[in-house]
Parts: C-alpha cells; structure tokens; sequence
C-alpha cells in the first residue's frame, strides 16, 4: 500500500486546441517523468512507501484505481501546458471520487510558468511547486503528517508561501523499473538541470533555477542501471537543459560512456565548450545530435537572447557541424519562429540553411508560445499575432506569431523546411 502516489497524466484527452502542435507529444512519443522517478527515490530513502502510475484516459475507474486504502498525498508531474487540464482533472477525481481528506500536489514546468494562478483553475489543489519537487515532496508529505510549515522555497499551498530558504540536492541512482512498464519507453539518464542561458522565448528565463550538474558517480550508476535494465545495446537520451556546459564533467562522463555499449542522443548549444570534447563523441555512443539553432538571422538571435555575439554564433555554428560531420554525425537543428520575424529575416534563416545543407540531417520547426510566465516580456510594439481561444485561457498557453503570418502560413513554411526546401522564395506568396 503506497502513502504517496505520483503521477504522470496523459496530454489533451480533456480537450484539444484548434491548432496543430509541432511537439514530440503529439506523435505518441513514448515519455519516461524523471522526476516521478527521483520523487520516488527519495521518499523510500526516508522510508516511505510511493508508487508511481502512468494514467491514460482519465475515467473515475482508472485514477480510482491507482489511489491505496491509506494515501495521504497525491503528486502530479505537469511537464507542458497540454496536459494540465488533464492533472486538474485527476485532482478532481481524487478528491471526489476517493477522500476529500487526500492532499495533492502538482509541480512541473506548468507549474513554474503560471504558479499560484492552479489555485484559481482548481478547488482541488493543495500544494503548487515552482522548483523541483522532488524534495518538496518529501517536505510536502512531512507536514501532511505532522501539521507543520513546509521548509522548502518555492512551494504554495493555497494562500500561503512559504520562502524558507533550502538547497537541497535532490539527484539520485535511479531504479527505472519503478515507472509502468518501463520497458515501453526510453529512459532516460540526466546529465545536468536547468540552464545557465536566459533565452527570452524559454521559460528558464521567468524561472531562474540554478544550472546544476549531476555528480559523476551518481550518472554512473544510471548508466549501469540502464544498461543493467535494458540491455547494453539500448538507446537512450542524456537529458539536460543544457548539455556539456561544465565540460571538465562531460569529459569524465563521456570517457565512461565509451567503456559502455550504448547509444544516446543529445542537445548541444553552439556557445558552450563542445570543442573540448567533440572528439570523445563517437566513442561514448553519442548518436544523434541536435542543436538548438533558432535563426539564421542576427536580429532574431538578439530579440531571444540567443547570444551576446550573433556573427560569432552563426560562425561557431557552421564549425560545430562541420566537426560533428569529420565525427561522422549529421545534427538536427531546432528552428523556432520567433514573432518578431520578417519576411527577410526568415530568408536569412533559410539562405543560411541552404549554406549548410549538406551537413544538416534535418530541420525541425516550432513556432513560439505565450506562456504566463512570459506575456510580461512580449514586445507588443510589433503586433504579434496571438492566438487567443477559450482553449489557450485554461491552459495558459497561446501560439505566438509573426504579424504577417497566420497558422496556416507558417505550417505551410514549416513543413517545407522539414523535408529540405530551402528555397527563398517560399516566402513570394506572403
């Protein structure tokens, strides 16, 4: 019987948006929550009993379920704005359908983004976490039991905050048979947390946690317990806002990785080090490689913060592809569209993928949301078209374009760079 259950919800079964959503969410991609993980870790290192479960489709049936004769708290990972309205859901259920009496708990980067404002969605929501919750949880549980004041930052319960202020290191050897079935999804080994950048389109900008790496001995023993789970010829994802910002660490964790026989895959952001440990790629299993690229054009990589230096970005850029090619990988760049956009700076984004197109594997394309966290940082001088629903007001979540552009339009320039048209004048019909 588990004191404590965490859970992860599924994306958009309460409601779905008119638009469609370039995300990996989308296309059914099959998503471990490390931090159910790390939670669970946690609370059996202080003796208490949790069990993670994955719910699918929300009936009363299925959440009833999962809830044991003596839960006290129940955690919900909100990791996107799209399947927020599905954690309130659950909240709902657990309190109507199981015990009032049960206490529940949601964190996750929606959580960051919109705060306290859960308390006006939802009469079921006890305890909102802006910062990791995995060790607030097990503070959460604490005073659940013993009536007292929580002793972590960042957590509101209800109309109260608490800012006693607490550095807890909450990276933890992992046992990933803890999650569902786990053998359906990619597990995932974290290399690092939050972003030493403040990018003016990510939330990592209104939310300034701490870049942290995770120790060395503690990310060697989640590569053996991948390796020991899965088998050594598995593939996995090195999960980090930021990988290979301390590239003293990174070297020592790749140098370990080439004793495995394992694939991963990876971030990489042009301003950090990789040319300290470029070479050490291949030999660590390092298979597919992506590269938040955002623009091709200058301005736009000033408007989001990108770089202090665009020429030299753009530069080190073409040069990091170059040497990821001698190594015998062809990245994947992340191309966002950002609202400020103009006819010319999307044709400086396409020249420059023209440039460089035989060394890219392929592009992928998003376009910007306005999240809560970020509407105060919007420059509205430019008319930005944003896309306000009834849908994007529950959730907190608008799509955010360029003026001259309407969804249509950008899927349309989206989709022809995402099968290598690079053609400048696809932007002559607009």
């Amino acid at each position: 019987m588990a004191r404590v259950i965490l859970i992860s919800p599924p994306y958009m079964k309460i409601s779905r948006p008119a638009y469609d959503i370039p995300l990996a969410l989308t296309k059914g991609v099959p998503f471990m929550n490390p931090a159910l993980l790390i939670s669970s870790s946690i609370l059996k290192e202080n003796g208490i009993s949790s069990k993670i479960v994955k719910i699918f489709d929300i009936s009363d049936e299925e959440v009833i379920s999962s809830i044991d004769e003596d839960t006290c708290l129940v955690g919900i990972s909100v990791t996107c704005a799209w399947e927020y309205l599905e954690a309130l859901k659950i909240a709902e259920i657990v309190k109507e359908k199981c015990s009032n009496k049960i206490k529940v708990l949601l964190g996750g980067w929606q959580i960051k983004s919109i705060k306290e404002k859960v308390f006006e969605d939802s009469l079921y929501v006890d305890y909102a976490v802006i910062g990791d919750s995995e060790y607030s949880i097990y503070e959460i549980y604490k005073s659940v039991l013993e009536g007292k004041d929580i002793d972590v930052s960042s957590v509101y319960e209800k109309n109260k905050v608490y800012n006693a202020n607490i550095e807890a290191v909450s990276f933890r050897a992992i046992d990933f048979s803890q999650f569902p079935d786990y053998k359906k999804y990619m597990p995932y080994v974290e290399e690092s947390r939050n972003c030493p950048f403040s990018c003016r389109f990510c939330l990592n900008s209104c939310v300034k946690d701490c870049y942290q790496c995770v120790p060395y001995d503690i990310f060697v023993k989640n590569v053996d317990n991948v390796s020991l789970l899965y088998g050594d010829d598995c593939e996995s994802h090195l999960l980090a806002a930021n990988f290979g910002v301390n590239y003293k660490e990174t070297i020592k964790k790749l140098e370990y990785l080439s004793t495995q026989n394992m694939r991963w895959n990876i971030e990489l952001h042009v301003d950090n080090p990789w040319d300290k440990y470029i070479h050490l790629l291949p030999d660590a299993g390092i298979s597919k490689v992506s590269i938040g690229f955002e623009s091709g054009s200058k301005t736009i990589l000033r408007y989001m913060n990108k770089t202090v230096d665009p020429d030299r970005y753009l530069e080190r850029l073409s040069v990091l592809m170059s040497k990821l090619n001698e190594q015998g990988i062809k990245p994947s760049l992340n191309l966002l569209f950002d609202y400020r956009e103009t006819k010319e700076t999307i044709q400086e984004s396409i020249r420059y993928l023209k440039a460089n197109q035989e060394k890219i594997k392929k592009v992928k394309t998003n376009f910007m949301f306005a999240f809560d966290g970020l509407l105060d940082k919007i420059d509205y001088s430019c008319n930005p078209n944003i896309i306000v629903d009834d849908y994007g007001k529950r959730i907190h979540a608008y799509p955010l374009l360029p003026s001259f552009l309407n969804l249509q339009e950008v899927y349309y320039i989206m989709d022809e760079l995402e099968h290598g048209n690079y053609n400048e004048n696809l932007l002559s019909k607009f």
